[in-house]
């Protein structure tokens, strides 16, 4: 059975690193354009890096959308990136390319952690809510999918 084989790592304990400004990551996804996005608790950010651990991008810094604290992540079968920002009680929406495209769950969801999308389109989300001890589901029809995707 081959486990995979070692190819890099990153981080401040990392083998070699001197680097003692690194991420906070709260969650890893892989996309189809050969992508790690991770979330950036401290910095506030998503990271985009290549599979050789070389950050390509951020995101998630602009006024209309800033977020505060960066947990979940997913993605759709479009690349579409959903972000779990736990202090504004929301999942935000960016295109595959980081630029946003709406919130989701305002007024519904209270510190959600973690979140799962569907791979059909329009995708169906599921956002954890850990200290509510709930999962809510959101599904085409509600103003979340909006979004001209043509």
């Amino acid at each position: 059975m081959d486990d995979g084989s070692y190819q890099c790592e990153t981080g401040p304990l990392a083998a070699g690193s001197t680097d003692t400004n690194m991420p906070l990551f709260s969650c890893l996804v892989a996309n189809s354009r050969k992508e790690i996005l991770a979330s950036d608790s401290e910095h506030k950010c998503i990271n985009v890096y290549d599979f050789d651990l070389h950050l390509q991008s951020s995101f998630g810094f602009d006024e209309n959308c800033k977020l505060s604290y960066p947990k979940g992540l997913a993605v759709d079968k479009r690349d579409n990136v959903y972000v779990c920002d736990t202090v504004k009680n929301r999942v935000v929406q960016f295109s595959c390319n980081g630029k946003y495209i709406c919130d989701i769950g305002v007024g519904h969801l209270k510190k959600p952690g973690f979140i799962s999308v569907s791979k059909t389109w329009p995708p169906n989300i599921a956002v954890s809510q850990p200290t509510e001890k709930r999962i809510t589901v959101f599904q085409k029809g509600e103003n979340v999918f909006e979004e001209d995707y043509t």
